[in-house]
């Protein structure tokens, strides 16, 4: 039995949502969390499928997810996290947080480190990192249909705790 938290494909259907032609939002509990089945270290309510997921602490941060891209239109898209540092929040001085987003085009890993000491520990909505870019145009043809993110804090080993995960926002960039 593993202590990993991992969606059901069924799951991952029912909150992933497409709005309109330029907007992907995806629900937490849609989400792998490494440890996210030992409530010691996750706070995933069972009960409420649509609702945040609260890091109690780790040392070992790492979440995952994927989305197709066959209802996305052509042109350039931000990835972002919706997220809140609790009052209690800790842990984070001195541990960036690592984002990565797969780009279709050339299936290379696009990242983008973030501090998140920076956000306030009020409980209030930021979304994070602001400038993950990718691109997905008609020609030539991607190299994946399927695109796969993540954040990652992984590397300093230090705990850290008080993040709640709001919703992964994928949006298209206006002209």
């Amino acid at each position: 039995m593993t202590s990993h938290y991992k969606p059901s494909d069924t799951l991952i259907g029912e909150l992933t949502k497409q709005v309109g032609d330029n907007k992907i939002t995806i629900k937490p509990k849609a989400l792998a969390v490494t440890w996210g089945k030992d409530s010691r270290y996750w706070d995933i309510n069972d009960k409420e499928k649509e609702g945040s997921i609260t890091l109690n602490q780790v040392s070992w941060l790492e979440v995952t997810g994927s989305f197709s891209i066959k209802d996305l239109t052509c042109g350039k898209y931000n990835l972002k996290f919706k997220v809140a540092l609790k009052p209690n929040a800790f842990g984070w001085q001195g541990s960036p947080v690592y984002f990565f987003v797969i780009n279709p085009m050339s299936g290379k890993r696009i990242w983008k480190k973030r501090d998140l000491s920076t956000l306030k520990k009020d409980g209030k909505e930021a979304y994070v990192p602001d400038d993950l870019n990718f691109e997905f145009t008609a020609d030539p043809k991607p190299q994946v249909s399927q695109i796969n993110f993540g954040l990652y804090e992984i590397w300093k080993g230090g705990w850290k705790g008080g993040l709640e995960i709001q919703e992964v926002v994928i949006e298209k960039i206006k002209a």
